[in-house]
């Protein structure tokens, strides 16, 4: 039976006809008892089937309960003259598909109707409710500007059954499968609903994906000529981010936008509540940058149109964001409620790394201090596994879901944040995110002045550990509240020195030296800035950019004062450690600083490296092992961490060991020429000679002359062969540049060269070669370990009674059944 205009169906007049749908015909008509204009919409006949006509009622009943400002009200479900129609709010104003203009909304106003849109969905979600056809046409802005989401969860309580999914049919259809019927509009469905499958959360959480790209740059993500193409694009394709479409955008809503565009729905947002969470802190902090341009003083009025730039005028974007901010922070979790993960009590995390608000690239080394900064800050906290810097930088730009990070690093919880500086302010926001079930915990914003910015880092720490309940013990408190006030330029000159080193290289180095340098003389008094310096000549020292000689008092001098300015700065333990054991000789020095500077900082791969090689000297190889194994730990995608794991391996004996630890670290993208090398090594040792130059030339290259060499060799004269053409090429070229001594030895001792093998070590002696110190581990040198001279160098040098340390490992470790 059809409904006409001017029909008088109950109390209802029909006065105009609005649409029609799968579900059946909508009209405004006037209300006779409440004097009003509601929305009338006119069902399918199929619903009147007594059984569907129960569960319809059921249905209905719980999605008019929803309250929400920003969904349309469901007021009735009524019969008339064999009609069975249900009442609604009536919005007078247009579609959201009518009102995205030609390249997309610009911030201000996309998160003027994302938050409130994502916003209603969440709530309707928080009550067990799913949408199905999330679209701009399903979506009204009324002449007053606010958003309604009409028809929710509609679509589940009807099954029509004059439509039938066709491919060349029209774009909104009905899919019929087992595991139910599900309506939706091709372009806007997940694609499990392209599959048949059911639809849950997730599949709004895909629509509400699709509805944002459209909303940001004014297009859908997936579009073609025909209905069969756009369903294979779900299907397959994955759009540009949005901040490739429109540079303008920020990076961190492109990352949001691609997560809900996820094809499988377990790497999506669980529910539309976590997608409206991140978006409230992103537009918080992008209010932040047009609060700081807003207020700066009038004085510096000729610089507000380069201020202009952060682009959002705080006030607007405050008063359209205000109704659905207060809806989420009503509808989550008070923020002084401790928290924990799905798996349990949070003792892991990792810091990923830091967004940069500011739009500009050259403030990374800014951003990235901070990241450091705050990671060091956490490892303070002795009951919390902190992930090491390294390892978290390989997630910058990833596109790996956060569980799937957090199952890699092994960890139960990730920190996500942001910071922006403008006008002498800093603001960084953090989040804290459940690594099991990407459940969104905590999240704040800290705001200081550019010259206290230490201590908005150590309040950072302090709120997460109080938000996990960590237990922080008193000397661990007063470590983290105990913050030194710095010359902000000097702070910066500090972090660009930092930026630098962490680069490495050569370049690198030298950078990272002269900044440093700069951060001392701007501030005598600073602390980490006179550690920093003493590893950049440590470093140049130990790896011959400059004369040892030079470089190392410089690097022992910048250590000290920086300890005596904070006894708490771990790096500066760690050089003094590496100094007292690779160029001192000094044991007990080196094991003293060398465990203060693990106990200030567990997450340093390098100083554990360095202990490991203490305990190896001492002839303690397999507790060396432990010890890098501990900084694998703590960094387990560094490629320092890992190479350090499989070089020790190696050292001990410990082939098999050596080379399953290397493939696996090469199986998960942790490659480095050092791994590949060790590995070879290993394989050399077990006389899989042709596998190792394999390994070496995938460390080295094909074309290296050196690899070349020693094939040549061992092509002519087998395994010996092979090491004395390495050796006497070595040789050679210290006649024309400046050579390793250690290393001219150690291939003369694996040819069992002997003569030649002590004249190069005698030369490396004198030079005292920080490489000396393997001289116990190394297996190139077991051909010649019998031989006087050898115990006559070890005491020379000063090393324990340890002669025999090696191999008496690795007879052990042959003993022991490998995999």
């Amino acid at each position: 039976m059809g409904v006409t205009v001017g029909q008088v169906l109950g109390s209802y007049r029909i006065d105009a006809h609005l649409g029609r749908g799968g579900m059946g015909e909508v009209f405004a008509a006037y209300d006779a008892r409440l004097d009003r204009t509601v929305a009338l919409k006119v069902l399918l006949l199929e619903v009147a089937d007594p059984e569907c006509l129960e569960r319809f009622e059921r249905e209905a009943r719980a999605i008019a309960a929803l309250d929400h400002p920003n969904i349309v009200t469901l007021f009735s479900i009524e019969a008339a003259a064999g009609v069975r129609f249900l009442t609604m709010e009536y919005v007078d104003g247009k579609t959201l598909s009518e009102w995205i203009p030609k390249g997309g909304l610009d911030l201000e106003r996309f998160f003027a109707t994302a938050v409130p849109l994502t916003d209603a969905v969440a709530a309707a979600h928080g009550r067990g409710i799913v949408h199905r056809d999330l679209k701009p046409g399903n979506v009204m802005l009324n002449r007053d500007g606010r958003l309604k989401v009409l028809d929710f969860g509609l679509a589940k309580l009807v099954a029509p059954t004059d439509e039938r999914w066709s491919l060349a049919g029209a774009r909104t259809a009905t899919l019929e499968s087992d595991a139910g019927v599900v309506v939706g509009t091709v372009g806007y469905m997940a694609p499990e609903q392209v599959r048949g499958e059911a639809a849950d959360q997730r599949s709004d959480v895909f629509a509400l994906g699709v509805v944002l790209y459209e909303l940001a740059v004014g297009k859908r993500p997936f579009e073609a000529e025909s209905t069969p193409e756009v369903l294979s694009a779900i299907l397959r394709d994955s759009p540009p981010p949005v901040d490739e479409v429109r540079d303008e955008l920020p990076h961190h809503l492109a990352r949001i936008i691609r997560r809900c565009l996820e094809k499988d729905p377990a790497r999506r947002y669980p529910s539309a509540r976590e997608v409206c969470s991140e978006l409230v802190d992103l537009a918080r902090e992008l209010e932040t940058r047009s609060v700081l341009a807003a207020h700066a003083p009038r004085a510096a009025a000729t610089g507000a149109a380069g201020r202009r730039r952060w682009g959002i005028a705080a006030a607007a974007l405050a008063a359209a964001l205000a109704v659905a901010w207060i809806a989420f922070e009503v509808g989550g979790r008070g923020s002084n409620s401790p928290v924990a993960g799905a798996g349990g009590t949070i003792r892991s995390l990792a810091v990923l790394p830091f967004d940069n608000l500011m739009g500009d690239p050259d403030q990374d080394y800014f951003v990235d201090g901070m990241h450091e900064a705050l990671i060091t800050d956490l490892s303070k906290i002795g009951n919390l596994r902190v992930i090491s810097r390294t390892s978290a930088m390989r997630y910058r730009d990833s596109t790996k879901s956060l569980p799937e990070i957090a199952r890699e690093l092994a960890v139960d919880a990730l920190i996500e944040g942001s910071v922006l500086r403008a006008d002498g302010q800093v603001r960084i926001t953090a989040q804290l995110i459940d690594g099991q079930a990407d459940e969104h915990l905590w999240a704040d914003s800290y705001d200081r002045e550019l010259e206290d910015v230490l201590a908005l880092l150590s309040e950072v720490a302090q709120a997460i550990a109080r938000e996990i309940e960590v237990t922080v013990t008193p000397g661990q408190r007063l470590r983290l509240t105990t913050t030194q006030t710095v010359d902000p330029q000097a702070q910066e000159l500090y972090w660009r020195g930092q930026h630098y080193f962490n680069q490495g290289g050569v370049d690198g180095f030298r950078e990272a030296l002269g900044f440093h340098r700069q951060a001392v003389e701007r501030d005598a008094d600073f602390a980490a800035g006179w550690a920093g310096l003493a590893g950049s000549y440590l470093v140049h020292g130990f790896f011959n950019l400059a004369p040892a000689a030079e470089m190392i008092p410089k690097a022992r001098a910048a250590a000290r004062r920086a300890i005596e300015l904070d006894e708490s700065q771990a790096p500066a333990h760690s050089t003094l450690g590496y100094i007292a054991l690779f160029f001192d000789w000094d044991w007990p020095t080196a094991r003293r600083e060398l465990e203060l500077a693990i106990e200030l900082d567990p997450t340093d791969a390098m100083a554990l490296h360095a202990y490991a090689d203490y305990l190896a000297v001492v002839g303690d190889c397999n507790g060396s092992v432990d010890q890098v194994r501990l900084g694998r730990r703590y960094d387990p995608m560094g490629g320092w961490a890992n190479a350090f794991l499989v070089g020790h391996l190696t050292y001990c004996g410990r082939y098999q060991e050596a080379i399953q630890e290397g493939r696996e670290a090469v199986r998960l993208g942790v490659e480095t020429p050092e791994i590949r090398d060790s590995v070879g090594l290993a394989l050399w040792q077990l006389g899989r000679h042709e596998e190792a130059l394999t390994e070496w030339r995938e460390a080295s290259g094909a074309n290296d002359a050196a690899l070349q060499e020693l094939a040549r060799g061992y092509a002519e004269g087998g395994p010996r062969g092979g090491m004395l053409a390495r050796a006497e090429g070595l040789a050679a070229a210290a006649e024309s540049s400046p050579v390793n001594p250690f290393w001219v030895a150690a291939y003369y001792a694996a040819a069992e060269q002997a003569d030649a093998a002590f004249l190069w070590l005698d030369e490396a002696f004198q030079q005292r070669t920080p490489q000396l110190l393997h001289l116990t581990i190394h297996p190139r040198f077991d051909p010649i370990r019998a031989d006087p001279r050898f115990a006559d160098l070890l005491r020379r040098i000063g090393i324990p009674d340890a002669a025999g340390a090696r191999r008496g490992t690795a007879e052990a470790t042959d003993r022991r059944p490998t995999g």
